[in-house]
């Protein structure tokens, strides 16, 4: 997830992306009436509100086979004979947030061969131009749900001379975008197809994108991965066979994987992708005994967290946190707040104050209230990847992010942990699993990435 030329990436990325409800005595969810209301699991989707991410890059001149250390001005580009490449557009409202390091470190390797061999084999300028797709994928992260989020490079003899990314919304699709952009359609016969995951084969509110690319008679497409849509699932990938078409699978697959991993959990589990984060003491107190928690964490660990809030289609909470910290659960980064996820809500008792901040500017993100004496949270999850939501995060408080842990729920768990010791009568940010012996005790999580935010740490935790 990187830019195709000789260069370091800095890691900077951001997001750019969006007294009583009436209760529904057959689905348990409630709808909250007045400006804005509140919408129920059983009706009609919205249009899902966008998510950027865009990168920052440092670049260095590459001569012959060495590089020179000293950086050049961001605005320059990669200094090497007939080829140039610009950066993506920049954000206003970008910030370091580090959050796709991983992705970065898996991708960049394949982007410092590129400008080292004037020849190239087949495998690695499949593998430079597929990283390069990758990488536009994750401008807009987070921005496409249903869909998922797909980059599509077209090269003719080595050159990118086109490209496409899955627009905000879901559609036109990556392959469409990138095709339409070429004025002779002639040269494409010549011209080789990389996109971060397979072609669709079905006719949905679109022509299927395999359709497009063997109308044009595409001497090779490379494909990332495979799709798990029951509608798709190889189909694309025979098709393309049949037509004569050379098709290569599994080019950075798991990196493919990665950037899409709601997408593919929903068509896989169907569920979304939950991340529990947890932002806690350094003795894991998410707040005093009387309930103040303002602020345990650094600032730059707050507009970390609401990159994560940006980057995901949907945030929830418990209603005691609402009741209590009366939160607004959008995201704040200066440039981004249009780009806020859904707001949901789990309570038992159905007395949430139509007041409250997550009953405001539902224009920009609609808030779904899930009620009832006893939630079936998988239930529930599935309900909403049957609206279209991917990817969800859980921001607590205590008695949700337990539930969802008992449940055995998280996917992914980031763990945000500043200096501060508050004391055995703080509030702990997991309250009781019922265990009476250790071999009892949660073991299936496996650290991925740890970095630092001024006084905070920031660990992230992924399910085996």
């Amino acid at each position: 997830m990187s830019h195709p030329r000789k260069g370091c990436c800095n890691n900077n990325f951001a997001a750019a992306h969006n007294n009583n409800p009436y209760h529904n005595k057959d689905n348990n969810y409630a709808a909250a009436p007045g400006k804005g209301s509140c919408i129920t699991l059983n009706q009609a989707d919205k249009n899902f509100h966008n998510v950027a991410c865009l990168a920052q890059h440092t670049h260095f001149v590459v001569h012959k086979k060495r590089r020179l250390k000293k950086p050049l001005p961001k605005k320059r580009f990669l200094q090497k004979k007939n080829h140039s490449l610009s950066t993506p557009n920049k954000s206003r409202g970008a910030q370091d947030m580090g959050y796709f390091a991983k992705i970065n470190a898996l991708t960049l390797r394949n982007f410092k061969k590129m400008s080292l061999l004037q020849k190239q084999t087949p495998a690695l300028q499949d593998e430079r131009l597929m990283a390069y797709a990758l990488r536009l994928a994750a401008k807009h992260l987070g921005a496409t749900a249903p869909n998922p989020v797909v980059g599509c490079v077209i090269a003719l003899d080595g050159e990118i001379i086109s490209t496409g990314v899955t627009a905000k919304g879901g559609r036109p699709h990556a392959e469409k975008i990138a095709i339409d952009k070429i004025t002779d359609k002639k040269i494409l016969k010549n011209a080789t197809l990389y996109v971060t995951l397979e072609p669709c084969s079905h006719f949905g509110q679109t022509a299927p994108c395999v359709d497009e690319i063997i109308k044009n008679s595409f001497k090779k497409v490379v494909i990332a991965a495979q799709d798990s849509d029951s509608r798709v699932n190889g189909e694309g990938i025979k098709k393309l066979r049949e037509a004569s078409i050379d098709v290569v699978l599994g080019v950075l697959e798991k990196e493919a994987r990665e950037i899409n991993r709601g997408f593919f959990c929903t068509k896989e589990k169907g569920r979304p992708f939950v991340t529990l984060k947890l932002a806690t003491s350094l003795d894991g107190k998410i707040a005093t005994q009387n309930f103040d928690s303002k602020w345990i964490t650094s600032k730059k660990a707050r507009d970390f967290a609401h990159h994560l809030r940006a980057i995901n289609d949907a945030i929830l909470v418990g209603a005691n946190t609402v009741r209590r910290d009366d939160p607004s659960l959008d995201c704040r980064i200066p440039g981004l707040e249009d780009f806020s996820p859904k707001r949901i809500v789990l309570t038992q008792k159905n007395d949430l104050n139509l007041s409250a901040k997550i009953f405001q500017n539902q224009e920009k993100s609609e808030t779904i209230i899930l009620s009832g004496e006893k939630i079936d949270l998988l239930e529930a999850l599935k309900n909403l990847a049957q609206r279209g939501i991917n990817s969800l995060l859980v921001e607590g408080g205590q008695k949700t992010a337990t539930e969802f842990l008992k449940e055995n729920l998280v996917d992914e768990l980031v763990w945000i942990q500043n200096k501060k010791i508050i004391g055995s009568d703080g509030i702990s940010a997991i309250g009781d699993l019922g265990f009476t012996s250790i071999d009892q005790a949660l073991t299936g999580f496996a650290q991925v990435d740890v970095r630092n935010l001024e006084e905070d740490i920031i660990t992230t935790y992924r399910k085996l």
